[in-house]
């Protein structure tokens, strides 16, 4: 089994001055969008498909367009011949035959199906019936995904995250469609869409890179210890002083030799205690959940994940401070302030930090700290442990070891964020990445696992918070997997959740039908 390891970390994305922009950009938008759209373009060309079309009318205009690529097929051959029209004409044409609609925000033109009596809705028994948002985040140069990508309802605490391939899902009620979706990641400019205008339509979503130029000199010139300092000082102003519930999708898996052996997801409830005069500790409630096993009879090491869900409340590097921030342990590390980089309207300090070369006894931390440049809450944690001396702390992540057999550590990293809705940073992404090497005794060849946890805050409430009844609280050190009984393809209803990778969506297909087929004989 493999013991949670208890390390934190920080994220922080500092929503104020981004929500005050917009609100004054939605009270202009109709004249700007109709501008855009009443331009004249002139279209003249004959079998060709409708992305040529599209990108001729990008070179006329210098807008960009985003849209589903299931809706539009910017394969399809098209005519047009049209000269001197508006920008409006030229795309009704071109879609005539659908109800879309088009919209203008910042360099932007989205092409979006209008919701309508035929637009699906998802319902489950006692709760309220949502609409699905889903998409692709990309970056605009490159067009490579972009993982970890916050997705956001302005003001509501209602959100989730974007898969290592850049792929998200968002389930939303009725009270968010006049509403904004929001999209932001480290170091590139913000993006916002109508979430009217995201429903059932999968954009794939341009993020363009946001480079501060600084002088080398006012890097240097921050000491880096005394922006970690002010960390502590403003954690009761940017993290508040009373208890939050909050709704997270969590998984974990075990793969070998990249199979998935053990793969478990769970939607949960979170009471999250008061980061400041507060002796309680946080709870975890198991809403939902369920899991699927492929594990075959010549396996002959299984590996459990413990306590995943406790790490990551544990990874909570605000209300346990990580080694490396502890200024007990200042002395055994290396501190550099080495840039400042874009967080949508605002700016974060790049803190790196490694383990001092004298220490050779122990495996430390060695990564990157994102510091807010206003008020010090920190935007994100990535570090990793010093692969150097990773085998002294292989004890550490192994409980038991299967006799017969050696297991090593070979690497362990973490990434953790925070999100900043309604003047305050909330607990947002967790996601810890474990790979061992296990050996048989006495043989020449051995396997690679991969453990991956990870949790996504989905929803924020900060009325009326209670503690969970003691029968509801979820026992430390649990290995979820063992406490599931099933695995259901249309499991999750109303709920949202991390969206699969590619690999995994295709993985589970394939031990489903398996499976499936092992139950018929």
């Amino acid at each position: 089994m493999i013991k949670g390891e208890k390390t934190r970390s920080i994220q922080a994305i500092r929503y104020l001055a981004a929500i005050i922009v917009i609100i004054v950009a939605f009270g202009s938008s109709a004249i700007a969008q109709d501008k855009v759209l009443e331009q004249e373009v002139s279209v003249n060309m004959a079998n060709v498909n409708r992305y040529a079309i599209l990108r001729s009318l990008t070179k006329q205009t210098g807008f960009v367009f985003t849209y589903d690529t299931e809706l539009i097929k910017p394969n399809q051959i098209t005519t047009i011949n049209l000269r001197r029209v508006s920008l409006k004409t030229v795309l009704n044409s071109m879609f005539s035959e659908n109800n879309f609609g088009y919209s203008v925000i910042g360099n932007h033109i989205i092409i979006y199906k209008k919701i309508d009596k035929d637009t699906p809705i998802i319902e489950e028994r006692g709760e309220p019936s949502v609409y699905l948002i889903s998409g692709t985040i990309v970056e605009s140069a490159t067009s490579k995904p972009l993982p970890y990508a916050t997705i956001g309802i302005y003001n509501r605490g209602l959100g989730t995250i974007s898969n290592e391939e850049g792929a998200f899902a968002l389930k939303v009620t009725e009270n968010s469609l006049n509403d904004s979706l929001k999209i932001s990641y480290l170091g590139f400019i913000n993006r916002t869409i109508p979430v009217n205008q995201a429903i059932e339509n999968h954009f794939i979503i341009h993020l363009e890179r946001d480079y501060i130029p600084i002088p080398e000199i006012i890097i240097r010139s921050r000491e880096p210890l005394e922006l970690i300092d002010n960390i502590h000082k403003n954690i009761e102003k940017n993290y508040g002083s009373s208890p939050a519930l909050l709704k997270a999708f969590y998984r974990e898996s075990v793969s070998k030799k990249s199979k998935i052996q053990l793969y478990s997801e769970a939607v949960i409830d979170i009471y999250k205690s008061s980061y400041t005069k507060s002796f309680k500790s946080d709870q975890i409630s198991i809403y939902k959940s369920r899991k699927i096993e492929n594990i075959d009879y010549t396996d002959t090491l299984l590996i459990k994940l413990q306590a995943g869900l406790d790490a990551c409340l544990e990874l909570d590097g605000i209300k346990h401070p990580f080694d490396f921030i502890d200024p007990q342990n200042y002395n055994d590390y290396n501190f550099r302030m080495t840039d400042i980089v874009n967080i949508g309207n605002e700016a974060a300090y790049v803190v790196e930090f490694s383990q001092k070369e004298n220490i050779t006894d122990n495996s430390l931390f060695q990564g990157s700290i994102y510091i807010n440049t206003a008020n010090y809450g920190v935007h994100s944690f990535e570090f990793e442990i010093n692969p150097d001396y990773i085998n002294i702390l292989s004890t550490n992540f192994i409980r038991e070891s299967s006799r017969g057999f050696s297991v090593k550590l070979r690497n362990v990293r973490y990434k953790v964020d925070y999100s900043y809705v309604n003047n305050r940073y909330f607990l947002n992404h967790v996601r810890g990445d474990l790979e061992f090497f296990a050996r048989k005794k006495k043989k020449l060849f051995g396997s690679n696992y991969n453990i991956i946890f990870e949790m996504a805050v989905t929803g924020i409430d900060t009325n009326n918070v209670e503690r969970f009844a003691r029968d509801r609280i979820v026992p430390r050190q649990t290995v979820l997997w063992e406490t599931i009984n099933e695995y259901d393809t249309e499991f999750w209803g109303t709920d949202n959740f991390i969206q699969p990778e590619l690999s995994i969506q295709e993985a589970l297909k394939e031990i489903n039908a398996r499976l499936g087929e092992f139950k018929k004989d």
